[in-house]
C-alpha cells in the first residue's frame, strides 16, 4: 500500500513536470515563430518594397465621381423658419373674405390641414390666390420634414398658379417666387449666402441681411406645438429639394418671361453651385437639369449671356473635376439650345424671305392683271402687234421661266396659272392677227 501510494506521487510529479515543459516548449515556439515571422515579414519589406512601390495597384487614382463640396450645412438649416413658426397669420395680410378670415383664425397645423386637403384649391379657382398665401405655401413646401406634406403642398400650389394663370389679366401679375425668395429657401436648408452667390463680381440686389429682416417681420409672431431652436433637418432634405425644383421648372414653363436674363444668370449659377453638394453625388438630378434646360431656353440674348455664363461657371469650383462635373451636367443641353436658336434665327430669316417673296408676287399678280387688262383688243393691227410679241417674249424671259411651285406655297401657282393665261391670250391675238407689211413671218427680237 505504502509503495503504490509513493508510486502514485511520482506519477502525479512526472505529469505536472511534463505539462510544465509542453508549456514551456510551446510558449518557446510560438514566440520563436512570432519572431521569425516578424523577422521574415521585416526582411521581406525591407528586401522587396522598392518592388512593391514600383509595381503596386492603385485604384483611387482617378476616382469615378467628383470630389464635391459641402453646400448644405445641416446645423445651420431652419434658422429662419421651421414648420412650426412658419404661420400664416404673421404674413399680414388683411382678410378680404370667409376663407382667409379662417385661414387667419386657425393655427399652423389647421393651416396645413386646409392646404393639403384641397380646400384652397377649392378656395381660389375662380379667384386670385394672394401672394402671401402663395409664399407661405412655397416656403412650408420647403421645410415640412413630412414627405406627404411636402408632395400635397405642391400639388397644392400648381394647381393654384394654373388657376391664376387662366383667370389672370393684363394689370394683374402672376406670382412666381422671385431670386431672394429662392435665396431665402436655401438659406434656410443650410446653405451659406456666399455659397449661393459665390462671384464677387456678380452679385443680386439684395443681401443676407435683407432676407433675415424680411422673414424676422413675419415669423414668430404666433407659435404653437415644438418650437425648438434645433436645426430643421438632420440629414439632406431631398424630397424638400426635389419639390422646390419641381416648382421652380412648372414656374418657368408656364411664365418663360417670369425671369429676366440677368436674373436667370444668377438663378444658373445658384444651381450649379448647389449641385456641387457631396451628399447628392450619386442622387439622380433629373428634375434639376430639366430646369435647368428651361432656364437655358427662356434666355433672350443669348449671344451676350451664353460667354459670360460660361466663363462664370469656370470660377465655381477650384477642382477640375469639379468642373468637369458642371460640363457634363448642362453641355448637352448647351448645344442643343444653341443649335435649336440658330434654326429659329434660320427659321426667323426664312420667315422675313417668305414675306418679302408673298408681297413680291402679289405685286406681280396685280401688274399682270393691269396689263392684261389694257392688252385686251378685238382687232390688233401691226404696231400692237409689235408690242404683243415683245410682251410675250419679256413674259417667258423674267416671269414664266423663274416661277418654281411649291405645295405649300400656292401664291406662286395662282401667279404661274395667270402667266399661262395671258401668255396664251396673247398668242391667240397674234396668230389671228396679220403679220406687218411685207413679211411672210414675224421673228422674236430680244430687248436691248
Amino acid at each position: 500500500m505504502v509503495f503504490c501510494s509513493c508510486l502514485h506521487c511520482r506519477v502525479d510529479e512526472l505529469e505536472k513536470q511534463l505539462q510544465e515543459d509542453i508549456q514551456e516548449i510551446g510558449l518557446n515556439s510560438s514566440t520563436g515563430e512570432e519572431e521569425q515571422e516578424n523577422s521574415e515579414d521585416r526582411d521581406l519589406s525591407e528586401e522587396h518594397r522598392a518592388f512593391i512601390k514600383r509595381f503596386s495597384v492603385v485604384s483611387d487614382a482617378i476616382p469615378d465621381y467628383h470630389p464635391g463640396e459641402e453646400i448644405f450645412h445641416l446645423s445651420n438649416s431652419g434658422k429662419i423658419f421651421n414648420q412650426h413658426n412658419l404661420d400664416l397669420r404673421n404674413s399680414g395680410f388683411i382678410p378680404q373674405n370667409p376663407i382667409e378670415k379662417l385661414l387667419l383664425r386657425s393655427e399652423v397645423t389647421q393651416q396645413l390641414s386646409l392646404a393639403t386637403q384641397g380646400f384652397l384649391s377649392c378656395a381660389y379657382s375662380c379667384t386670385q390666390c394672394p401672394i402671401p398665401v402663395l409664399k407661405w405655401l412655397f416656403q412650408m413646401m420647403s421645410v415640412h420634414s413630412d414627405y406627404y406634406v411636402s408632395m400635397q403642398i405642391l400639388d397644392t400650389l400648381m394647381e393654384i398658379t394654373i388657376k391664376n394663370a387662366s383667370i389672370s389679366d393684363a394689370q394683374s401679375k402672376a406670382w412666381i417666387p422671385s431670386l431672394s425668395d429662392i435665396s431665402a429657401i436655401f438659406i434656410n436648408m443650410g446653405v451659406p449666402f456666399g455659397s449661393l452667390f459665390p462671384l464677387l463680381q456678380l452679385q443680386p440686389s439684395f443681401s443676407e441681411d435683407d432676407i433675415l429682416s424680411e422673414m424676422q417681420i413675419t415669423v414668430g409672431k404666433h407659435t404653437s406645438g415644438d418650437t425648438s431652436a434645433g436645426p430643421a433637418f438632420s440629414c439632406l432634405p431631398e424630397t424638400n429639394l426635389i419639390s422646390v425644383v419641381k416648382f421652380l421648372g412648372f414656374c418657368t414653363t408656364m411664365y418663360p418671361d417670369g425671369y429676366a436674363d440677368q436674373e436667370i444668370l444668377l438663378l444658373l449659377l445658384l444651381l450649379f453651385k448647389i449641385s456641387l453638394e457631396k451628399l447628392l453625388k450619386q442622387i439622380p438630378l433629373i428634375d434639376l437639369q430639366c430646369l435647368l434646360l428651361k432656364l437655358l431656353k427662356n434666355i433672350r440674348d443669348w449671344d451676350s449671356k451664353m460667354p459670360q455664363l460660361c466663363l462664370k461657371m469656370s470660377e465655381l469650383s477650384s477642382h477640375h473635376h469639379d468642373l468637369l462635373w458642371l460640363v457634363q451636367l448642362c453641355c448637352i443641353y448647351l448645344m442643343l439650345i444653341k443649335a435649336r436658336k440658330e434654326q429659329q434665327d434660320d427659321l426667323s430669316e426664312e420667315c422675313i424671305h417668305t414675306e418679302l417673296e408673298q408681297q413680291a408676287y402679289y405685286l406681280t399678280y396685280i401688274l399682270l392683271q393691269l396689263v392684261s387688262e389694257v392688252s385686251c383688243f378685238d382687232v390688233v393691227n401691226s404696231n400692237q402687234r409689235k408690242c404683243l410679241l415683245r410682251l410675250c417674249g419679256a413674259l417667258e424671259k423674267h416671269v414664266k421661266c423663274d416661277i418654281r411651285e411649291d405645295a405649300r406655297l400656292f401664291y406662286r401657282t395662282k401667279v404661274k396659272d395667270l402667266v399661262a393665261r395671258i401668255y396664251g391670250k396673247w398668242q391667240e391675238m397674234i396668230q389671228n392677227s396679220r403679220p406687218t407689211q411685207g413679211k411672210l413671218h414675224d421673228f422674236w427680237e430680244p430687248d436691248l
